[in-house]
């Protein structure tokens, strides 16, 4: 086992011929003392050489910085990998964000709502900033800020302009752009007549999916019909159950997008097990992208959404934040861009 010390400040200075507090200010960016550009390049490209890292606790406490970020995550039971599967990209996104800025992340796990673990725990373990992961708690959120700890809501439960006039910053997908860009595909194919499955949940990304579906029909001068609009909770199974009443329409629509990839798999089975051909008696688009809308057939016409990168815009301007040196700007909604994937659910209207 290697256990040579690590190097210090003064093994640095030692080895360039300057003083201590010359190699602190040049690597720390504290102090007082001065150095000329060709000291500073010799310092650190000796500090490189020498393999020598910032030691955590004395960095803690020259700074006042802990250098942790927690994230509170949403989760079934005591377990983290029970949390919501798409939100398991986003973890990974900000844990890497935070070792390219070297900062440490915790994860802590959120399953009851009411518990005041989390408001107790968030300053026990005196962490510089805050992301809250799908579920919103408005108490701990109004906590760190009242303690000054910045934060920002990836995917929040709750809704987004309603957190940001309340003061906090929000991050999540630009829901309205990709109801409008599967709407657009289908109008430009011919389809006029087109229902939709909503997504029965308190799950705002559902709700906005709605509102901008009722939004762009009736801006592009087509009818909403109540009786093509089917809601139920999301889910193949009770895709399935959707299919079924699309079926027993006495008038159906030529095309239909699903609030969910889940919803609308189950729709398709259905109509394709009844001998519905699919996109030449219906077309259907989905909404995520999962990894079932690729590989059955026909290949399913869906909104693409990059957990991954928005994880990386969350946690990203969450340190916008941390290294603000003026005035933070007022919150913002911060939205991510969707991807239309054209597959074969689609077809022009015959």
């Amino acid at each position: 086992m290697n256990t040579r010390p690590a190097v210090t400040l003064r093994d640095v200075a030692d080895a360039v011929g300057v003083s201590r507090q010359v190699v602190a200010t040049v690597l720390t960016g504290k102090g007082s003392a001065r150095a000329s550009t060709d000291t500073r390049n010799r310092i650190l490209q000796t500090a490189a050489e020498m393999g020598y890292r910032p030691h955590g606790a004395a960095r803690s406490l020259a700074t006042g910085k802990t250098r942790t970020i927690e994230l509170q995550a949403h989760s079934v039971g005591d377990q983290l990998y029970r949390m919501p599967r798409h939100h398991l990209p986003v973890w990974g996104a900000v844990a890497e964000v935070c070792q390219e800025r070297d900062y440490r992340l915790l994860l802590v796990s959120r399953q009851n709502e009411t518990s005041e673990a989390p408001l107790r725990n968030l300053f026990e373990r005196n962490v510089d900033g805050l992301i809250l992961l799908g579920a919103t708690d408005l108490r701990v959120l109004e906590t760190a800020r009242d303690h000054g700890i910045p934060s920002v809501c990836i995917n929040p439960e709750m809704a987004r302009e309603l957190l940001v006039e309340a003061g906090y910053e929000v991050v999540d997908f630009d829901n309205s752009a990709g109801v409008r860009m599967a709407l657009e595909h289908l109008v430009q194919l011919g389809h006029r007549n087109i229902g939709f499955v909503r997504g029965r949940a308190t799950n705002q990304d559902f709700e906005e999916r709605w509102r901008a579906y009722w939004r762009f029909m009736i801006e592009h001068g087509l009818q909403v019909q109540m009786e093509w609009v089917w809601e139920d909770i999301p889910g193949y199974v009770n895709g399935l159950q959707v299919g079924r009443q699309v079926l027993a329409a006495r008038h159906r629509p030529t095309a239909i997008l699903a609030a969910c990839d889940a919803l609308a798999l189950g729709v398709m089975h259905t109509l394709l097990e009844a001998g519905l051909s699919i996109p030449r008696d219906l077309s259907i688009v989905g909404f995520d992208d999962t990894e079932s809308a690729p590989i059955i057939y026909p290949g399913l016409t869906t909104v693409r959404l990059d957990w991954v990168g928005l994880g990386r815009l969350g946690a990203e301007r969450l340190f916008d934040q941390l290294e603000a040196t003026t005035e933070r700007a007022a919150p913002a909604l911060h939205r991510y861009p969707v991807e239309l994937i054209l597959r074969q659910s689609c077809a022009p209207l015959r």
